[in-house]
């Protein structure tokens, strides 16, 4: 690992936490420049984690490749931060409980153990967080409980395409309509930008699982079919036993990497099945073959996409294109052809997320609500709670309500801007004519809304409370750092 050395708080930093995937980023304040953290074979973080089932020893990252033989028997694998995060029951290994924050905490420890080595003893104690555009409530405050097990502060959490559009903004800030595609191991993902006085204002934003992992498997599947061919293994690849295909698959991945520099790439297994020694060379225009339909079924999720939600191609002004995929030149062509002088690639596409999450740590933006928040009033009349266009840091309001008939319980209806119901909150009273209850409302340091009701007549522990996240907000770009 490169070591290169810097003053105490002269670089700021950004994370991105993709699916599979850990990147970093540091800002070099003095000298304008990013610096990017990797791990031994130059690439982002792998997020897997495996914990064995007798010891307890933890071993993350690429270090899991080298334990495959034994992995599936004597090791728990978790594969990625999303289902670390999606797990509400914990895992029990070798005698102690691990939390979704306990795994992600790992991830952490180790990242800041190789930003420190490359710095030479700088610590990674606060960063820009960027997530995925649908990391719900739950998921924020595990991942800053985890932050906080790793001693790192999440100064901000920004969606990934707010951090990609601020690393590019200079080349794209006259246009109106911006296109995200970040395309990484398991997904693609699309979110779309209408750009007003550097204000991004999310029109849409899916996902669909495909991604380089499917490109992996493939090419996989093709090298095995050959040996199946040629009379070298018996078994067909899904009966293949695990680890052997898991190997497999790992080396079709690193050829494919040096595909992307290299026409030709070599793999090679000591043992494979019935096969020992397996020896092949893998050629970019095999990889082409196996990118073809998962390229067609890419394009045409975008073009489906956008025409659902009534975009065309010629409404698109600028495309940003962000993920490990795009370091495949058959993909980075197919994506020029269809997207002409619109599209703008990254040099380094796989940390362009944390980087402009790592400039957003030199000087935050803001999120600002794009739609109203009301509760429905007994004769039916929606009532404002919270304002369009408002900072939602200074979300901090109270109000009080009261009762109009006797009754064991209070039931507020919140609705959107198209007064549809979005929640509930039913809080207990004393059935008083007129009986107040106080709602008080504020956004916490996740962008997590809470709404907070308690009658006058009961005691704090009566009270109720409902969490919300604005589906649609727009972020406001602090002055560009270059």
């Amino acid at each position: 690992m490169e070591v290169t050395k810097y003053r105490k708080n002269q670089i700021v930093f950004g994370i991105d936490l993709g699916t599979s995937s850990l990147s970093c980023t540091g800002y070099n304040m003095e000298t304008g420049r990013s610096v990017k953290f990797y791990d031994s074979q130059r690439m982002s973080f792998s997020t897997k984690v495996a914990i064995c089932k007798n010891t307890g020893e933890v071993i993350c990252g690429r270090q899991i490749l080298a334990s495959l033989d034994n992995l599936f028997t004597e090791y728990v694998v978790i594969d990625s931060i999303r289902s670390a995060l999606k797990n509400s029951r914990g895992w029990q290994i070798a005698n102690k409980n691990y939390q979704a924050e306990d795994i992600i905490a790992i991830l952490l420890v180790n990242l800041k153990k190789a930003v420190q080595e490359k710095t030479r003893g700088i610590l990674l104690q606060k960063a820009v967080f960027s997530i995925a555009n649908d990391f719900t409530a739950a998921e924020r405050v595990k991942l800053r409980k985890a932050a906080g097990k790793a001693d790192i502060e999440i100064t901000q959490m920004i969606h990934e395409s707010i951090a990609a559009v601020y690393n590019s903004y200079e080349k794209i800030k006259e246009k109106k309509t911006i296109l995200v595609i970040d395309w990484g191991a398991s997904s693609i993902d699309l979110t779309v930008f209408t750009n007003v006085h550097k204000s991004l204002t999310e029109q849409l934003s899916v996902s669909k699982k495909v991604g380089g992992n499917d490109i992996d498997y493939q090419l996989a599947q093709l090298v095995h079919n050959d040996l199946l061919q040629t009379g070298n293994e018996v078994k067909s690849f899904a009966e293949i036993e695990e680890h052997f295909k898991q190997k497999l698959i790992n080396k079709c991945e690193a050829a494919k990497r040096i595909l992307a520099k290299r026409p030709m790439a070599e793999l090679s297994l000591t043992y494979y099945g019935n096969t020992i020694g397996l020896r092949r060379h893998i050629s970019n225009e095999e990889l082409a073959v196996v990118i073809q339909p998962i390229l067609t079924m890419a394009e045409n999720f975008i073009r489906k996409t956008l025409n659902r939600f009534e975009i065309s191609l010629d409404q698109v002004q600028a495309v940003l294109a962000v993920g490990g995929n795009f370091y495949l030149e058959g993909i980075r062509k197919a994506f020029k052809e269809m997207w002409k002088d619109k599209i703008i690639f990254s040099d380094n596409s796989s940390w362009s997320v944390s980087e402009g999450a790592a400039k957003l740590a030199v000087i935050n933006g803001v999120y600002v609500t794009t739609t109203p928040l009301y509760t429905m009033l007994s004769d039916g009349t929606m009532f404002e709670l919270i304002a369009d266009n408002q900072d939602i840091d200074l979300i901090e309001k109270e109000f009080n309500f009261a009762i109009v008939e006797d009754c064991d319980q209070a039931c507020f209806v919140f609705c959107d801007a198209l007064h549809k119901q979005i929640g509930y909150l039913t809080v207990p009273v004393y059935g008083f004519f007129l009986e107040k209850i106080s709602v008080d409302i504020w956004c916490d340091n996740n962008n997590i809304i809470h709404i907070r009701a308690c009658s006058d007549r009961k005691a704090n522990k009566d009270a109720k409370e409902m969490l919300y996240s604005f589906p649609n907000l727009k972020y406001k770009l602090p002055e560009i750092v270059s």
